[in-house]
């Protein structure tokens, strides 16, 4: 599962990028390109950390391969656009829902929010405390993880039946991220503080504020009709078998 803070434009900067570039230079200078021209006016500091985000945000979602060559996808894309076969933003949101695996945490929180009703949001700041207070309890160190599961969980689940608690709880359970309080952080920005639907424009949710009992309401009619519009153009297109790789 992956998590960063870029913008829709960004992405489709990226994907223009290489759009002008694909023959003529490598994906080293396509990325001091991208910085020196994009990323530079939101990250004037910690250069390789930003473009390191970024690399690992456009390998996750197929977009260029380990040594940051373009994929066939990418390619595809770009091929897409030249005849005017292809909503930009359409395609990027796709690519998160299946290539991200973001469609597999939709289906989880939601699968979550059905199974008990929810009366208050609970508060991030609290809970990270709370968790942090629950180790040193126990003896550990305030940001040791490493018993998250084993100590921690069993402690910080009992404590309350906020939205927040329990679906972090639950997807604790099911293997997403080894730290509570990452976790936590991180489904934080994706409902929360809708910080990552804003940015990347997504129409994923519904409505962005917290909504009783349910929790946050998903947007599977938009889902649903992404997935099976691109699932159907890109079957259509055999060379691209790695799409599913």
């Amino acid at each position: 599962m992956f998590w960063m803070d870029t913008k829709i434009e960004e992405v489709k900067d990226f994907i223009i990028n290489w759009s002008i570039s694909i023959n003529h230079i490598d994906g080293k200078e396509v990325f001091k390109n991208y910085y020196e021209e994009i990323l530079f006016k939101r990250f004037k500091r910690s250069k390789d950390s930003i473009i390191l985000n970024y690399k690992l945000f456009f390998k996750k979602i197929g977009l260029i391969d380990k040594n940051l060559n373009p994929t066939d996808i990418l390619k595809w894309i770009i091929n897409l656009m030249e005849n005017n076969e292809v909503k930009l933003s359409e395609i990027i949101h796709y690519l998160i829902l299946i290539k991200g695996e973001y469609l597999q945490l939709l289906k989880d929180i939601d699968e979550i929010q059905q199974k008990q009703r929810f009366f208050e949001k609970g508060n991030k700041s609290e809970l990270l405390k709370e968790i942090k207070q629950i180790r040193s309890s126990l003896g550990l160190k305030v940001k040791d993880w490493r018993l998250d599961k084993e100590k921690v969980l069993s402690e910080f689940e009992r404590s309350g039946e906020e939205w927040f608690r329990f679906v972090i709880c639950e997807l604790f359970k099911k293997g997403y991220y080894k730290s509570l309080s990452s976790l936590l952080e991180a489904i934080s920005r994706r409902f929360a503080n809708y910080y990552f639907h804003k940015n990347l424009q997504t129409n994923f949710i519904l409505k962005k504020d917290f909504q009783i009992p349910i929790g946050y309401k998903i947007n599977w009619d938009y889902i649903n009709k992404l997935v099976k519009k691109y699932d159907k153009f890109i079957s259509a297109k055999k060379q691209f078998s790695d799409f599913y790789c």
